[in-house]
Protein backbone atom coordinates (compact mmCIF):
# COMPACT_ATOMS: atom_id res chain seq x y z
CA UNK A 1 0.00 0.00 0.00
CA UNK A 2 1.31 3.40 -0.49
CA UNK A 3 1.94 5.87 2.25
CA UNK A 4 1.21 9.61 2.63
CA UNK A 5 4.48 10.70 1.38
CA UNK A 6 4.18 8.90 -2.24
CA UNK A 7 6.59 6.38 -0.92
CA UNK A 8 5.64 2.43 -1.33
CA UNK A 9 5.58 0.46 1.56
CA UNK A 10 6.72 -3.10 1.08
CA UNK A 11 6.56 -4.33 4.38
CA UNK A 12 3.44 -5.91 4.52
CA UNK A 13 4.31 -8.41 1.51
CA UNK A 14 8.11 -7.96 1.27
CA UNK A 15 8.03 -7.63 -1.93
CA UNK A 16 8.52 -4.03 -3.96
CA UNK A 17 6.60 -4.07 -7.24
CA UNK A 18 7.63 -2.24 -10.26
CA UNK A 19 4.87 -1.26 -12.53
CA UNK A 20 6.80 -1.57 -15.76
CA UNK A 21 4.21 -0.16 -19.03
CA UNK A 22 2.79 -2.86 -21.55
CA UNK A 23 3.85 0.15 -23.87
CA UNK A 24 7.60 -0.59 -23.19
CA UNK A 25 7.30 -4.05 -22.98
CA UNK A 26 5.70 -4.40 -26.23
CA UNK A 27 8.50 -1.49 -27.77
CA UNK A 28 11.03 -3.71 -26.67
CA UNK A 29 9.69 -6.79 -27.90
CA UNK A 30 9.30 -5.22 -31.41
CA UNK A 31 12.67 -4.06 -31.26
CA UNK A 32 14.04 -7.26 -30.56
CA UNK A 33 12.18 -9.10 -33.57
CA UNK A 34 13.44 -5.74 -35.64
CA UNK A 35 17.04 -6.89 -34.65
CA UNK A 36 17.07 -10.63 -35.38
CA UNK A 37 15.24 -9.68 -38.98
CA UNK A 38 18.49 -7.32 -39.54
CA UNK A 39 20.69 -9.88 -38.52
CA UNK A 40 18.90 -12.43 -40.73
CA UNK A 41 19.14 -9.89 -43.75
CA UNK A 42 22.90 -9.30 -43.66
CA UNK A 43 23.88 -13.22 -42.87
CA UNK A 44 21.40 -14.77 -45.06
CA UNK A 45 24.23 -16.63 -47.10
CA UNK A 46 25.73 -17.67 -43.68
CA UNK A 47 22.45 -18.41 -42.64
CA UNK A 48 21.44 -20.76 -45.81
CA UNK A 49 24.79 -22.63 -46.27
CA UNK A 50 24.89 -23.16 -42.17
CA UNK A 51 21.23 -24.59 -41.89
CA UNK A 52 20.44 -25.30 -45.22
CA UNK A 53 16.37 -26.23 -44.23
CA UNK A 54 16.21 -21.87 -43.71
CA UNK A 55 17.32 -20.82 -47.21
CA UNK A 56 13.48 -21.47 -48.70
CA UNK A 57 12.16 -19.22 -46.61
CA UNK A 58 15.23 -16.57 -46.51
CA UNK A 59 14.49 -16.51 -50.46
CA UNK A 60 10.77 -16.46 -49.83
CA UNK A 61 11.00 -13.06 -47.35
CA UNK A 62 13.73 -11.87 -49.66
CA UNK A 63 10.90 -11.98 -52.66
CA UNK A 64 8.62 -10.55 -50.19
CA UNK A 65 10.20 -7.31 -49.59
CA UNK A 66 9.56 -3.95 -51.41
CA UNK A 67 11.73 -3.33 -54.79
CA UNK A 68 14.04 -0.94 -52.76
CA UNK A 69 15.30 -3.80 -50.85
CA UNK A 70 14.24 -6.83 -52.37
CA UNK A 71 17.36 -9.50 -51.79
CA UNK A 72 18.27 -13.13 -53.12
CA UNK A 73 19.98 -15.53 -51.04
CA UNK A 74 23.46 -16.16 -52.98
CA UNK A 75 25.77 -18.51 -52.15
CA UNK A 76 28.10 -18.77 -49.35
CA UNK A 77 31.41 -16.99 -50.33
CA UNK A 78 34.73 -17.94 -48.90
CA UNK A 79 37.60 -17.55 -50.79
CA UNK A 80 39.68 -18.51 -48.54
CA UNK A 81 37.59 -22.21 -48.71
CA UNK A 82 39.43 -23.38 -52.22
CA UNK A 83 42.40 -24.12 -53.24
CA UNK A 84 44.01 -24.24 -56.98
CA UNK A 85 44.62 -28.18 -57.71
CA UNK A 86 45.61 -27.84 -61.05
CA UNK A 87 45.24 -25.26 -64.15
CA UNK A 88 46.47 -25.39 -67.90
CA UNK A 89 45.77 -23.88 -71.04
CA UNK A 90 45.13 -26.11 -74.07
CA UNK A 91 45.21 -25.19 -77.72
CA UNK A 92 42.31 -26.51 -78.91
CA UNK A 93 42.75 -26.62 -82.56
CA UNK A 94 46.49 -27.04 -84.28
CA UNK A 95 45.37 -25.02 -87.04
CA UNK A 96 43.83 -22.22 -84.92
CA UNK A 97 46.36 -21.71 -82.19
CA UNK A 98 44.37 -18.05 -80.63
CA UNK A 99 41.29 -21.04 -79.86
CA UNK A 100 42.73 -22.45 -76.50
CA UNK A 101 41.10 -23.57 -73.66
CA UNK A 102 41.51 -22.96 -69.96
CA UNK A 103 41.29 -25.92 -67.62
CA UNK A 104 41.40 -24.98 -63.59
CA UNK A 105 40.57 -27.49 -61.17
CA UNK A 106 38.97 -26.14 -57.52
CA UNK A 107 39.46 -28.06 -54.42
CA UNK A 108 36.88 -26.95 -51.29
CA UNK A 109 38.24 -27.53 -48.56
CA UNK A 110 35.50 -26.51 -46.24
CA UNK A 111 32.80 -28.33 -44.48
CA UNK A 112 29.95 -25.57 -46.18
CA UNK A 113 28.93 -25.37 -49.76
CA UNK A 114 30.62 -22.63 -51.47
CA UNK A 115 30.24 -20.36 -54.19
CA UNK A 116 32.11 -20.67 -57.31
CA UNK A 117 34.73 -17.57 -57.10
CA UNK A 118 35.29 -15.32 -59.78
CA UNK A 119 38.29 -16.69 -62.42
CA UNK A 120 41.29 -13.83 -62.69
CA UNK A 121 42.93 -14.82 -65.91
CA UNK A 122 46.19 -13.07 -66.85
CA UNK A 123 47.99 -13.74 -69.85
CA UNK A 124 51.70 -12.76 -69.73
CA UNK A 125 54.85 -12.47 -72.09
CA UNK A 126 57.98 -14.79 -71.49
CA UNK A 127 59.42 -12.03 -70.01
CA UNK A 128 56.12 -12.13 -67.17
CA UNK A 129 54.92 -8.89 -68.37
CA UNK A 130 50.83 -9.02 -68.38
CA UNK A 131 49.50 -8.62 -71.78
CA UNK A 132 46.02 -8.85 -71.16
CA UNK A 133 43.78 -9.26 -67.81
CA UNK A 134 40.42 -10.79 -67.92
CA UNK A 135 37.81 -11.59 -64.70
CA UNK A 136 35.46 -14.42 -65.21
CA UNK A 137 32.18 -14.19 -63.21
CA UNK A 138 30.53 -17.71 -62.24
CA UNK A 139 27.52 -16.77 -64.97
CA UNK A 140 29.96 -16.55 -67.37
CA UNK A 141 31.65 -19.74 -67.06
CA UNK A 142 29.00 -22.09 -65.62
CA UNK A 143 27.01 -24.26 -67.84
CA UNK A 144 23.12 -26.01 -67.47
CA UNK A 145 23.19 -28.07 -63.71
CA UNK A 146 25.96 -26.39 -62.46
CA UNK A 147 24.76 -22.71 -63.12
CA UNK A 148 21.24 -23.86 -60.80
CA UNK A 149 23.45 -24.79 -58.27
CA UNK A 150 26.52 -22.28 -58.33
CA UNK A 151 28.49 -23.96 -55.64
CA UNK A 152 31.03 -26.03 -55.02
CA UNK A 153 29.30 -29.00 -52.21
CA UNK A 154 31.58 -29.24 -49.19
CA UNK A 155 34.83 -31.29 -49.54
CA UNK A 156 34.49 -31.66 -53.61
CA UNK A 157 36.80 -31.00 -56.59
CA UNK A 158 34.97 -28.75 -59.11
CA UNK A 159 36.95 -28.55 -62.76
CA UNK A 160 35.88 -25.45 -64.74
CA UNK A 161 36.80 -25.16 -68.56
CA UNK A 162 36.84 -21.78 -70.48
CA UNK A 163 36.83 -21.09 -74.00
CA UNK A 164 38.96 -18.43 -75.14
CA UNK A 165 39.81 -16.39 -78.68
CA UNK A 166 43.42 -15.25 -77.71
CA UNK A 167 44.26 -13.85 -81.18
CA UNK A 168 44.21 -9.91 -80.34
Amino acid sequence: FQAEDGIRDTSVTGVQTCALPISWALAAGLAALALCGQAAYTFRSELAAHIPAVKPALTQACEALPPQVRCTVPPLQRPSALTIQASDMLILDKAKPHLVQLIVTLQNQSALDVGYPAIDLVLNDRFDHALARRVFLPAEYLRGEDTQKNVIAASVTATIRINLDVSE
